[in-house]
C-alpha cells in the first residue's frame, strides 16, 4: 500500500470511468442533500463537474 500502482490506468479509461462517476453526480437531481449545503454550494459544485467533464472529453 502506498507505492506506485503496479497496472496504471489507461489514460483513456480513466477519462471514461472518471466522466461517468461525475456524470452520475449530475444525474441524481441534486449533489448536496440538505438545505444549506444545497443553497451555498449545488450551483457551483455543478458547475465545476461541467468544466470538469468538458476538460475530459477534450482528451
Amino acid at each position: 500500500m502506498g507505492g506506485p500502482t503496479p497496472f496504471p490506468t489507461p489514460e483513456a479509461v480513466f477519462r471514461k470511468g472518471r466522466s461517468a462517476v461525475l456524470e452520475g453526480f449530475l444525474g441524481q437531481g441534486a449533489l448536496y442533500h440538505t438545505a444549506d449545503l444545497s443553497e451555498r454550494f449545488e450551483v457551483s459544485a455543478g458547475e465545476n463537474i461541467s468544466r470538469v467533464l468538458g476538460k475530459l472529453s477534450e482528451g
